[in-house]
């Protein structure tokens, strides 16, 4: 047996087999340590990966700066690092509280940045004269700053309070928009167009808010007005009657004092004496307030007209005649507590008589 003979018998000696066995132990320690390693960065890598990534949270304790006042309430929405991103609501305090402020809109780290709704009784409203006030908002913004549509309520430097609710554009009522005091005999209501922060009226809005004083011999517009104003704006404004189109059917004051559903039309009344004259300044424009009756002392007939600019060589006292297109009338109880007729209207021309 040639090849039984040629095989070699091998032995291992203990101090190869110590060799061994350590070289295993070794590579045992090794690879322990090494998946150690590995467990720890897997921990880390997912401490980070759950902090960094954005997650919805609720009633998270928040402080964010708005006009220089801070505010500590919640959040809820969607927040990275511990920070508000995306879309989300924050509320400080409650309607009435100093410290009341709810927003909810976009976010970029932490700050109000883009398209939401605001309401604040913190809101500071800055007009192109660089003045400013601070009242109370609420409604749309952009970046913190009114944008859209919202209301605004303050009181001006008399202490009356007022309030503006329509379109804003860059911190600025512009757009379709009404200003309105709370006690309304204060002042007129201003409604229809603003620009940068200023009412800017069209003519027929412009006679229409001259009919929103209370107990001032208050009218409203009826739709034929409206088109009536529009279609002669310029007669008015230029004061010249034989401008006038669509006169209308012929006109009785005396009717119109018992039915005003009438066509609208301008007449001429003639007469009639001043007793007094007002200047009144109004969505940028010189408008002249002229109380005028037909007879001072025993049951007149009051007219409370306006007059578009400044009215000159006119003087209280002064007998003139009218061109007016009436607009509204009332009654009140005259010095012998007799029924005193006013009626409210619009002058086109007033001449010396």
């Amino acid at each position: 047996m040639e090849n039984e003979n040629n095989v070699k018998e091998v032995k291992i000696t203990k101090s190869e087999k110590g060799n061994a066995s350590q070289f295993v132990k070794k590579s045992k320690k090794k690879w322990i340590f090494i998946i150690a390693i590995i467990a720890v960065l897997a921990v880390i890598i997912g401490f980070f990966y759950a902090k960094n990534r954005t997650k919805q949270v609720k009633d998270m304790s928040y402080t964010i700066t708005y006009n220089s006042k801070k505010y500590v309430g919640s959040y809820t929405g969607l927040a990275k690092n511990g920070l508000p991103v995306e879309e989300g609501r924050f509320q400080s305090g409650s309607e009435g509280d100093s410290n009341y402020l709810i927003y909810e809109g976009s976010w970029k780290d932490g700050k109000m940045i883009g398209n939401g709704t605001l309401s604040t009784n913190n809101y500071v409203l800055k007009n192109k004269d660089d003045g400013s006030v601070t009242g109370n908002y609420s409604g749309e913004i952009s970046t913190g700053i009114a944008n859209g549509n919202g209301t605004f309520t303050a009181k001006d430097n008399s202490n009356k309070k007022y309030s503006y609710s329509g379109e804003w554009k860059s911190g600025l009522w512009d757009g379709q928009g009404e200003l309105a005091y709370s006690d309304r005999s204060y002042w007129f209501v201003e409604k229809g167009n603003f620009t940068e922060g200023e009412y800017d009226p069209s003519f027929t809005d412009l006679i229409a808010a001259l009919g929103t004083r209370k107990d001032d011999c208050e009218f409203s517009l009826s739709d034929a007005d409206r088109k009536y104003l529009k279609l002669n704006q310029k007669a008015f404004k230029k004061h010249k009657t034989s401008l006038i189109n669509n006169k209308g059917k012929k006109f009785s004051l005396s009717g119109f004092k018992y039915d005003d559903d009438i066509d609208p039309t301008v007449t001429s009344v003639s007469g009639l004496t001043v007793f007094q004259m007002q200047k009144i300044e109004l969505g940028g424009k010189t408008l002249t307030r002229v109380l005028l009756a037909d007879d001072l002392y025993d049951n007149p007939t009051v007219y409370s007209t306006y007059y578009y600019g400044k009215l000159k060589k006119i003087n209280e006292g002064t007998r003139v005649s009218i061109d007016l297109m009436p607009l509204g009338y009332s009654t009140y109880k005259g010095v012998n507590n007799s029924s005193v007729w006013s009626v409210v209207g619009l002058v086109s021309e007033i001449n010396k008589k």
